[in-house]
């Protein structure tokens, strides 16, 4: 087993969560019981003498993040507006 987690994080409800990719972070996850790490985990993980290695997140993701972004920002315009013509 190789001595580095490979994990990409994504912000949840405010609550960062690290999906494995590598086989080590998977057998971590497996471990505690999990789908995913939480930041209280990484600590001990490297105490332990592991790498945790963070990749960017992927494409579809960043999209993903960029338009609930932009239609929540557009639906508050809407209503904003709204309430001025009432």
């Amino acid at each position: 087993m190789d001595n580095k987690l490979q994990l990409r994080v994504k912000s949840t409800y405010g609550r960062d969560l690290f999906y494995p990719i590598n086989e080590t972070a998977l057998q971590f996850c497996k471990l505690l019981g999990r789908k995913t790490l939480v930041t209280n985990d990484l600590s001990p993980i490297k105490a332990l003498g592991y790498e945790i290695e963070l990749l960017a997140p992927s494409l579809e993701a960043t999209l993903e993040a960029t338009l609930e972004a932009t239609l929540e920002a557009t639906l508050e315009v809407i209503v904003e507006d709204e309430d001025i013509f009432s």
